[in-house]
């Protein structure tokens, strides 16, 4: 079934929701010749993670054909390796997520020496690291990629690192990092951050 052509508005409503049916279960993959699955193919991927629908975070990976997954509004370049690593681990193919994420650092990490100091860069490399299980290195890229943005000088993308830095946290271990050594800036509260 095809849906109907909607505004951009709707599109990143429609791709904030927490349980999406209407893109999971009505839209079918087989029409892959569709010119409309590559705008489609974020919302979608983003309802299929947030479900854990592994068969749809697949095909929605495939829609994308030649395009780059954005994903967030955020200046963070969620590659399609990484999430061909994220999708692996969610079926908990960890052979299969570790060749992914190993693909995605060795890609990112040109990317990170031609742009050093380029903070939404190096988070993505610590976000892959953290998939790899490299704890120390993990932390050290997500630290530095808060230090390299702060809040005070981006108010979109410094949040941003944070919370990236909250996942490489999480999927390392790092529990006291979590719980009492996130950066909270001053005068800067999540919950109004994300509210909007």
């Amino acid at each position: 079934m095809l849906l109907p052509k909607r505004s951009a508005r709707w599109s990143n409503w429609i791709g904030t929701l927490i349980h999406a049916p209407c893109i999971n279960d009505r839209f079918d993959p087989s029409h892959r010749s569709l010119p409309a699955i590559p705008q489609l193919a974020d919302s979608w991927l983003k309802c299929a993670l947030a479900e854990r629908d592994v068969d749809a975070a697949k095909h929605a990976l495939n829609a994308f054909g030649e395009n780059k997954p954005t994903l967030t509004g955020e200046n963070v370049p969620l590659t399609r390796l990484f999430l061909e690593g994220v999708t692996a681990r969610m079926t908990k193919d960890d052979a299969k997520a570790q060749l992914e994420f190993a693909a995605a650092r060795a890609e990112q990490e040109k990317i990170v020496q031609a742009q050093a100091n380029h903070g939404p860069a190096l988070c993505l490399l610590g976000l892959i690291d953290a998939g790899l299980g490299h704890k120390e290195q993990a932390l050290r890229e997500g630290r530095r990629a808060v230090e390299l943005l702060p809040v005070e000088k981006d108010a979109i993308n410094g949040p941003a690192m944070i919370r990236y830095l909250a996942v490489i946290a999480a999927w390392v271990g790092d529990n006291d990092l979590l719980a009492n050594n996130l950066p909270r800036p001053a005068g800067f509260r999540m919950a109004e951050a994300t509210a909007n």
